[in-house]
Parts: structure tokens; sequence; C-alpha cells
């Protein structure tokens, strides 16, 4: 059996983003179902109608003691086996390229089997990293009553499949690179929905408007399929793409010549 060595995987360098520095929100076209009932209508004021802003479960005693504040210093809290949450997202959130001892190439005998994956301790440590951040975003999310859908961050988890074993080193990158950006994206979310909650805003869109794409996504029959059509359709990804790239991408080339 061939001796496993490193895979070279490169892309252009990108630069770190601000995470907390722009304004909270995002779009709501990848969404999960929470399943919670919507008010039929927002309570208004006894004095000239208007609405009054909702006041969410567990606000009674202000916003320090709320169960949405305990998320959130959960959130950022590390133990002596692990680091923060908050700090292995931002981590991966900001690494938009991967090293050659990052990755494995298993040889030949793996070829067309998902022969190129991640090193075992950087799989394990983005497995966690998503487990927990969809965790604490249903959580959240969880918390407004007019919300019913919340941002699902590995849709299928078509993204660790294929970063556990992919067919080629494009492949792989296209996997990382699109996890990255919506790990970036789901802590968008979470302040989000820290924001509405805190503030007691009333949730003007409660329910996705693109619910289709993750229909279409999970009616697709592998992961690649998956991968292409995130590319192809979700505008957080698609604009990652140039135009040349994305004419290749529908041309069903090689993840080589698109990444």
């Amino acid at each position: 059996m061939t001796t496993p060595t490193h895979a070279t995987v490169t892309t252009s360098p990108v630069n770190a983003t601000a995470l907390f520095s722009r304004p909270s929100g995002g779009s709501s076209s990848e969404t999960g179902t929470i399943g919670l009932e919507i008010p039929a209508a927002s309570p208004t004021s006894p004095r000239g109608g208007m609405p009054t802003p909702p006041v969410w479960p567990g606000m009674d005693r202000g916003y320090a003691l709320s169960p949405m504040a305990q998320l959130w210093l959960e959130y950022g809290r590390s133990s002596e086996r692990t680091t923060s949450t908050t700090t292995r997202a931002i981590g991966l959130a900001t690494k938009r390229s991967l090293k050659a001892d990052e990755t494995i190439d298993q040889g030949p005998a793996f070829e067309g089997l998902d022969r190129f994956r991640l090193q075992d301790k950087l799989t394990r440590n983005v497995a966690q990293t998503v487990a927990e951040l969809q965790t604490f975003i249903q959580k959240m999310a969880g918390l407004i009553t007019e919300r019913e859908h919340y941002f699902i961050l590995d849709p299928n988890e078509t993204l660790l499949e294929i970063l556990e074993g992919a067919e080629s080193p494009g492949q792989l990158l296209a996997a990382w690179k699109a996890l990255s950006t919506r790990i970036e994206s789901a802590q968008r979310f979470m302040l989000k929905y820290r924001d509405e909650y805190m503030m007691g805003m009333n949730v003007v869109s409660p329910t996705s408007t693109n619910q289709q794409l993750l229909q279409d996504h999970r009616d697709l029959t592998s992961q690649d399929e998956r991968l292409r059509q995130m590319y192809d359709y979700f505008p957080r990804h698609n604009s990652s793409l140039s135009i040349a790239d994305l004419a290749k991408l529908r041309e069903g080339k090689d993840w080589n010549e698109i990444i």
C-alpha cells in the first residue's frame, strides 16, 4: 500500500477578515427550521396603535441575566481541555487556504475514492467547531419566538464529508474555502440573533425566502454536485468566483481548473 504523502494545495492569499467590525446581520437564504409558531400579530401599544417592541423569553430580568447572555458567555469560554468556540471559529473563518502539511494524499490506491483529505488534527478541530457553532446558532435563534429559521452552517454535511475525503486537491480546497466563509457568516447570524433579542427587535422576515435552495441541495445525489450547486447558486459562494471560473464550473470542469 502506498505510504501517504502530503498533498500541496495552494491558493491566492486572502486577507484576514475582522469578524466583529461590521454591522450584524446576513442573508436568510440558507436557513433551517426551528418549528416555533409565529404570533399572528405584534401587540400594539395603548397609545397611537404603534407596535410595542417584543420582550423575548428570559429578558424579564434584563439582558445580563438572560439565556442569550449566558450563551454568549459559554461561546467565549475556554477550558483546560480546549480553547473557546469563539477562538477556534475566528481562526477557521480567517484561514482561507491550506498548507501542504495540513493535507494528506493517500496515494494512487485511493484514486477516485476520496484520495485527498485534511490532516487528522485539523479534521477534529473543524468538526468540533462546526458542531458547536451550529448548536449555539439553534439555541440563540430559538429564543426569538417569531423566528422560524436559522442559519445552516454545513447543509447535508457536504463540506465536512469532502474535507474527510476529496477526489482532487482542487475539490478539497473548494470545500475548505466554502466552509471558512460559512463559519464567518455563522458568527454574523449569531450577532443578528443577539441584537434581535437584546433590543426587542421585531423580526421583519422570520421565514426564509430561499428555502428552495436548500431543498434543491438535498435533492442532489452526490456531495460533489452539492458543492457545485453551492458555488453556482448560493450568493456568498457564487460571488467568490470570477466570471471565467464560474463558466468553468457550469461547464463541469475539474475543480483543479476552477479554484
